[in-house]
């Protein structure tokens, strides 16, 4: 079952993994993108799990921002964030192993001894031009070469309304039902839910308890 990580321990890791995401966005700077990224949950730095006595990670989403998803090739994307995170981890942190592509991020690995100890995920996100947010996906069951935009529906408002949220009171609440639903997609052997996707399910469920629209 999923518990939380203390903050003290996913600390050095958190540090580990802005140093090397900021060189990401410095890089897609330099070529004309501006882009965020963040930990799930935004500044909720206390949404790390784990599972049992297994590793932990840490989610995030990297955001381009002030562009159209029409503009940007996803394959090409997903691959260059990938090769360019593969340099500055792998080439430089021998502990580290090449990136995995996953249907729906990119994911790190730390390695030691043979065991995994620490990996990052990285989700790509874009909006469409209604505001929703969408995720990159690779759906290599379908085609290798298939990558596309998936929209995340009920995704606008859903950073509003956490911050709301959390300034009426309600962030343990938020805290609980996260758990809550990260365990019970985990009882049921469901991998599909990624982290924000919860957290999305998690603030709106909250959001419809205490407010009408």
């Amino acid at each position: 079952m999923y518990s939380y990580v203390p903050k003290n321990e996913s600390r050095r890791f958190r540090i580990f993994c802005s140093d090397k995401l900021n060189l990401l966005k410095q890089d897609l700077k330099n070529k004309g993108y501006e882009v965020d990224f963040y930990l799930v949950g935004s500044g909720m730095k206390n949404l790390v799990t784990r599972n049992e006595n297994e590793s932990f990670d840490l989610d995030y989403n990297i955001e381009f921002l002030n562009v159209s998803i029409s503009q940007l090739n996803p394959q090409e994307l997903k691959n260059y964030i990938m090769s360019f995170l593969n340099k500055i981890t792998v080439e430089n942190e021998p502990v580290f192993r090449n990136c995995q592509d996953s249907t729906s991020a990119i994911t790190s690995r730390l390695v030691f001894d043979g065991k995994l100890q620490f990996s990052f995920d990285v989700a790509i996100l874009a909006k469409n031009k209604d505001g929703d947010f969408c995720r990159l996906i690779h759906n290599k069951k379908a085609d290798e070469n298939s990558y596309h935009w998936d929209k995340i529906p009920k995704s606008k408002k859903v950073y509003k309304r956490f911050e709301k949220l959390k300034s009426a009171g309600h962030f343990n609440e938020l805290r609980d039902t996260y758990l809550d639903k990260k365990n019970f997609y985990l009882i049921h052997n469901d991998h599909y839910h990624s982290s924000f996707t919860i957290f999305k399910e998690t603030v709106n469920q909250t959001w419809s308890k205490y407010y009408r629209s």
